[in-house]
């Protein structure tokens, strides 16, 4: 999984050297600073340092006045750290480079300028396209409107960041191909719903904002790796978008119609039960959802007439909360697979058939039965199209039907 700590390999530094008369040029060594210069880089500074250099790329500019901030080369590792959370976890700057150069002063080591850089793609003829920036960042908007309007006002942030969560784990497919840019962004998680571990946590951070729910994108260089962690009331907790959208071992595809729920809302300590290392935050200390029942819940929750709708290996539920009442068992199944046709109509995997289940009269009608010497293994419904898999003679196929 290729994260924002894999990157830093890739995330180029360069150091402009220029005659001191004919310009400024770097010079590694102690140097004397200015009086009052920071050891470290206050809160504050860093703050006008992001916004700064946020402003510069949202207006497609190519470099930043580093002098009001008073930062020297002894900073860097904090600037480098900065730039780093800059460009590979804010959420709109899709068109980013994953190089930037420092520019300081040789007798004072004064950094006075950041000159930044764009993906390829964004650049026409030299120069920073924002009319393409411009449409790319309104289809962004257009399918992020398309995820939030699966969510609404009457619900908790709890609802609303598992809703959204699901709604990315079923939209989208973990690739991890370096020819694709857009893997690392919204682009590739809401446009071509293609993405790693990144471009999840990209866009689940800014699909969570525009809820109104605070999050960050958090790394681990142990494993390669990042994911989110989600503010609830005043409280913090991991989710990890990626790791509840599994691939199966045996042909790295996806499944159909699975979503995990195993790291959603988790503590520090139930990361670190779950298999994840490095994902000792400090923050998430609370432990109340570690063993919510949703954590064995395999498929999406649906939302539909102030209910909340999902199944399990035992049957179909109901909930009019998530985090609290009771669950009411609307019918008695073990459940394979779940997915939403429209409305009150569900698709369900069960006893090796598929049925249409209608929620508002709780009937349950079998339309399809797998044939003799065949299993039938997962299910999706999408584009008025339902998608399933079957294993016959250990090989594993894949058929559609309209409706």
């Amino acid at each position: 999984m290729d994260t924002i700590v894999a990157r830093r390999k890739n995330l180029l530094i360069f150091f402009v050297f220029c005659l001191l008369l004919g310009g400024i040029f770097f010079w590694r060594g102690t140097g004397v600073y200015a009086a009052g210069a920071e050891t470290t880089v206050s809160k504050a500074t860093e703050k006008k340092i992001r916004q700064a250099v946020t402003d510069a790329y949202q207006s497609g500019r190519t470099s930043v006045d580093m002098k009001p901030f008073h930062v020297y080369n002894k900073n860097r590792n904090q600037i480098d750290t900065l730039m780093e959370e800059i460009i590979n976890a804010t959420p709109g700057l899709f068109y980013t480079g994953r190089q930037y150069s420092v520019v300081s002063v040789s007798t004072t080591e004064q950094i006075v300028r950041l000159d930044l850089t764009y993906l390829p793609e964004y650049m026409k003829d030299g120069v920073v396209n924002t009319r393409k920036i411009e449409k790319q960042r309104g289809q962004i908007d257009a399918a992020a409107g398309k995820a939030l309007s699966k969510i609404n006002s009457k619900m908790t942030d709890v609802e609303k960041a598992l809703i959204l969560h699901d709604y990315l784990v079923k939209t989208i497919v973990y690739n991890d191909s370096e020819s694709r840019n857009s893997r690392l962004t919204e682009v590739g998680a809401l446009i071509e719903n293609k993405a790693n571990c990144q471009g999840y946590s990209v866009t689940y951070k800014m699909l969570l904002e525009k809820a109104g729910i605070s999050s960050k994108c958090y790394s681990s260089k142990k494993m390669n790796h990042m994911w989110n962690l989600v503010k609830i009331g005043s409280k913090w907790y991991h989710v990890d978008v990626t790791w509840d959208d599994p691939l199966n071992e045996r042909n790295s595809k996806e499944y159909f119609g699975v979503v995990f729920h195993k790291y959603f809302l988790l503590s520090d300590k139930g990361m670190k039960e779950g298999g994840h290392n490095g994902g000792n935050s400090g923050l998430a200390k609370d432990t109340k959802y570690d063993n919510a029942f949703w954590n064995k819940v395999e498929n999406e929750f649906c939302y539909q007439s102030g209910k909340f709708v999902y199944a399990d290996k035992t049957g179909i539920y109901t909930r009019k909360s998530l985090t609290a009442g009771k669950a009411e068992c609307v019918k008695k199944l073990a459940v394979q697979g779940m997915v939403q046709k429209s409305g009150s109509k569900y698709y369900i995997l069960a006893k090796n058939q598929i049925y249409l289940f209608q929620l508002n009269n709780k009937k349950l009608k079998s339309i399809y039965k797998a044939p003799s010497g065949c299993t039938l293994l997962e299910l999706k419904y999408s584009e008025k199209t339902l998608h399933f898999r079957y294993r016959k003679n250990g090989r594993t196929y894949t058929k559609t039907v309209k409706g």
